[in-house]
């Protein structure tokens, strides 16, 4: 299996080309839940939800053109929940890779 290390370069620059040859270029962005909860051998994962749960958020940016044509991530990030007075927060891990489009 390629590592990303090993394939991502080549995605930016294929993601880049593509976006330069669009006169718009919209970036669609959502964020997935991951629950582990119950997953007792998991570690390192932040609260969720009521702050019982534990888990992770995904927030990912996909570029398309204005018919809906992918073109390309240009991001992926990984976030963690964790409490302030009472309310969860997201609090940032390492952004996994984005796309530097300038």
């Amino acid at each position: 299996m390629r590592r990303p290390a090993q394939w991502l370069p080549s995605h930016h620059a294929a993601t880049r080309e593509r976006c330069a040859s669009e006169s718009l270029v919209l970036i669609v962005q959502d964020t997935t839940s991951f629950n582990f909860t119950g997953q007792a051998a998991t570690t390192g994962m932040g609260p969720m939800g009521s702050g019982t749960e534990q888990g992770f958020l995904l927030h990912s940016a996909l570029a398309l053109t204005a018919e809906g044509v992918p073109l390309g991530w240009v991001g992926v990030g990984r976030l963690r929940g964790h409490a302030i007075g009472g309310r969860l927060r997201p609090a940032a891990l390492p952004f996994l890779w984005q796309v530097g489009m300038a």
